[in-house]
């Protein structure tokens, strides 16, 4: 219904001229009315009014998909924004400025964005402060297969 894959169906008219397929048609009517109902009214009052153009079930779902992958790659680029900017706080110590951090990343993927391990832990490393700068050339020199993000997260 909502997606647009079960469509309208065309009646069947016998010979007699009668619609052999009322009954299957009256149902898919009263499930397109059901799923615009649902759809129309989990929405809040401002997002109703930008579906009070829209004729059937299919046409809000189009509407509110475009509406929110629009503000999805938004939300991801200002999330990506934020990772960049993310700055230390050593009031918070080590353990919490890395959950802040896993917690944009989290954010960020959830938004579509994309991160493998190894962009976490640089985006980790980079927000260190100066006073972690040896921490920091120790790690560089750890080989590669050792430098993973439990290696990098663990005590």
């Amino acid at each position: 219904m909502v997606d647009g894959t079960k469509t309208k169906l065309q009646p069947r008219i016998t010979d007699t001229a009668v619609v052999s397929n009322q009954e299957a048609i009256d149902k898919w009517i009263h499930d397109v009315n059901l799923a615009q109902h649902y759809l129309f009214n989990t929405c809040n009052e401002e997002q109703q009014r930008f579906l009070l153009t829209c004729i059937s079930a299919h046409a809000i779902w189009l509407s509110l998909t475009s509406r929110y992958q629009q503000k999805t790659a938004e939300r991801r680029q200002s999330l990506g924004q934020e990772l960049l900017n993310y700055k230390f706080r050593p009031d918070n110590g080590v353990r919490s400025n890395i959950e802040a951090i896993k917690l944009r990343i989290q954010q960020f993927k959830e938004a579509g964005g994309l991160m493998n391990e190894e962009d976490t832990q640089s985006r980790i490393i980079n927000s260190l402060p100066p006073s972690y700068d040896s921490f920091i050339t120790s790690w560089e020199s750890v080989t590669i297969a050792e430098t993973t993000f439990d290696t990098l997260t663990t005590p």
